[in-house]
């Protein structure tokens, strides 16, 4: 568990059964107890000679064997831990040298952590914490190679150290990644949503059963335009998925380079879901989010678990970009507005580039041109863009502009339709105008599917000697980058962070 949970499921005191009416029992000293013993345990009581001789461990496992068994038990001076070693590790022994700082970490961090518990309980006075605090030497490794010697070598910690963790937030997850790619904060948006709505489909029967391809993405657009030039605009992204708890909204969320869905974390709140073969996520970086802050510095990002009331939606808002610092707060309809009945969260961006909406819709495979008569000609071909983006998508997505009825965009499912409705509905989306002017009758009856081992398709058109079309990664359309021998799309798996290509 992480502290917290124990701070927060032990906080009060138990009564004891009737046989003993003077006792009172402490779960959350039991607990802290059990963790710091559990961390503290990397001696050489854990590291026998028998059964090393009988495993021959190799590897890490190996490197484990070395510094525990080198390890004597810790002993406590004055409020410190203090572990030493039985002789000095050699150059050879550098890697379990190491292991055993991490370890000494792990056990520094536990018993800081035990000890803030167990101090700073409201209304429990008078109760002994445990007698030491903090490991000796923990990340400090000048000190404690004076009490873990070494032999021949200094260590010296080269891991890697972000010292501007802002500048790198802004490199990495801005325009210097993803270049001129217009598409990139609504494109990383949608496929955060998509995600966790196809995360939804595997937890819960009746939303998997609601429809072939339950879930649904709501983009909104209000722009205010006059003199054919955008004054302001909003974005908002809603999705019905499962939603983020505060530990998410503010934890995985916002941790640049971590992708949610493989960590320890997701398997931990979501028993099954990293090994559930049909949960398949497009996110694998863990850097879209940041996306946004392209073009946009105020985000709100309003959301609660699927399950949870209106009660229990949380507002993380951005005031000033990855510059500032954001507020967590409880939602306030006065002031973060509406929130949808029937969705989980909601992202809402107010862009701060005027130029963004019209760089964004001649992003198309075949750009519209966006003449004088402004608005009316920029929202058709922002509806033409975003049809291509989502084209292969297997999550239904919608968009609504300045309050306009929302008009959907693609088709879940299309590539298992038959090869009249695909090749009908692939014109429509990337054709220059004519009806057939990319697949033809003649063409119709040689349309075929790349499978995976589900029988999911993944690919569909024809082998083309006149040029292919578009690729996608995840469903969504590479719009800067063609396949040169298949009509139709192909699946890529990201071959790069920008998913400029695969």
């Amino acid at each position: 568990w992480p502290i917290a949970k124990v701070e927060a499921a032990f906080l009060e005191l138990r009564t004891a059964p009737a046989k003993f009416p003077w006792w009172q029992i402490d779960a959350a000293k039991l607990a802290c107890i059990l963790r710091a013993a559990d961390a503290c345990a990397v001696d050489e009581r854990r590291a026998k000679i028998m059964p090393f001789i009988i495993t021959n461990p190799r590897g890490i496992s190996r490197d484990h064997w070395t510094f525990q068994a080198n390890l004597n038990p810790g002993s406590r001076r004055d409020e410190a831990m203090v572990f030493q070693s039985k002789r000095p590790f050699e150059r050879a022994q550098m890697p379990a040298w190491w292991l055993a700082y991490d370890a000494l970490n792990i056990a520094d961090r536990e018993l800081r952590d035990c000890d803030r518990v167990l101090r700073t309980r409201p209304g429990i006075p008078g109760l002994a914490c445990l007698p030491v605090r903090r490991v000796d030497g923990a990340k400090d490794p000048a000190r404690l190679q004076q009490l873990i010697r070494v032999n021949g070598w200094t260590p010296i910690d080269t891991s890697v150290r972000i010292d501007n963790p802002i500048s790198l937030v802004k490199k990495l997850g801005g325009w210097h990644l993803y270049g001129g790619d217009y598409s990139a904060p609504l494109r990383e948006l949608v496929q955060n949503a998509a995600d966790t709505i196809r995360a939804r489909r595997t937890r819960t029967n009746a939303f998997a059963k609601s429809s072939p391809y339950p879930g649904r993405v709501s983009i909104s657009l209000q722009a205010d335009i006059s003199d054919e030039q955008v004054r302001k605009c909003t974005l908002n992204v809603a999705d019905d998925g499962l939603g983020m708890p505060p530990d998410v909204l503010t934890g995985a969320l916002l941790d640049f380079g971590r992708s949610f869905w493989g960590t320890e974390e997701a398997a931990i709140k979501y028993p099954g879901l990293t090994s559930d073969v049909n949960f398949r996520p497009t996110g694998r970086f863990g850097i879209g989010f940041y996306a946004i802050f392209m073009i946009a510095n105020d985000v709100k990002i309003l959301s609660r678990p699927w399950n949870a009331g209106l009660t229990d939606i949380m507002a993380l808002h951005f005031q000033s970009g990855v510059q500032g610092r954001a507020e967590l707060r409880n939602y306030n309809e006065s002031e973060d507005g509406p929130f949808p009945l029937d969705k989980s969260t909601l992202v809402r961006a107010q862009v701060n580039n005027p130029n963004w909406l019209a760089q964004f819709a001649a992003t198309s495979i075949h750009p519209k041109t966006v003449g004088a008569t402004g608005d009316a000609q920029l929202f058709d071909a922002l509806e033409t863009t975003m049809r291509q983006l989502f084209f292969a998508l297997d999550v239904e997505c919608e968009v609504s502009i300045n309050g306009n009825s929302a008009v959907l965009l693609n088709q879940p499912g299309i590539l298992k339709k038959p090869a009249k409705v695909f090749a009908k509905f692939y014109n429509k989306v990337f054709s220059d105008g004519s009806p057939d002017s990319i697949f033809d009758e003649t063409e119709i009856g040689l349309i075929d599917s790349i499978v995976d081992e589900r029988g999911v398709p993944h690919s569909r058109g024809v082998v083309s000697a006149s040029g292919g079309r578009a690729i996608h990664i995840g469903g969504f359309t590479v719009l800067r980058s063609h396949d040169s021998l298949i009509k139709g799309v192909t699946e890529r798996i990201a071959g790069t962070a920008s998913r400029s290509a695969g």
